[in-house]
């Protein structure tokens, strides 16, 4: 019995582990794609396409644990998928949202004490 609830305890913070990364994966994936769509949608349209986002997001779960629960998917190709879609998807953000570099525009430094005053966390 103790093998196996070390054993346990082992797995669990081995999953929680590979949960917390794939979660930070996620935010800083979703953060990237916001800031994509407004780059890339005009100000008249910016609503409508945040929209579409979130809907895309929610029919992607909607997706996933229906492919589990529904179609009798084994869960231990969860992450096989996750990571098989994810670096598809990627790819083809990738060649699709290609970047147009100004000539001759100014060019602030990037700073980290910048990119960290763009965060904001209220404790009250």
């Amino acid at each position: 019995c103790a093998q196996f609830c070390a054993h346990s305890v082992r797995a669990t913070g081995m999953f929680a582990a590979a949960f917390m990364v794939s979660m930070l994966a996620v935010n800083v994936m979703y953060t990237a794609f916001a800031g994509l769509v407004s780059d890339l949608v005009g100000e008249a349209q910016l609503g409508e396409a945040n929209g579409i986002l979130g809907a895309q997001t929610v029919a992607g779960a909607l997706f996933g644990f229906s492919m589990f629960l529904y179609c009798n998917v084994p869960v231990r190709f969860a992450y096989f998928l996750y990571v098989t879609t994810t670096g598809i998807t990627t790819a083809l953000t990738c060649i699709a949202a290609t970047e147009i570099a100004l000539l001759g525009a100014a060019r602030a430094p990037f700073s980290v004490a910048d990119m960290m005053s763009s965060y904001h966390l209220s404790l009250t």
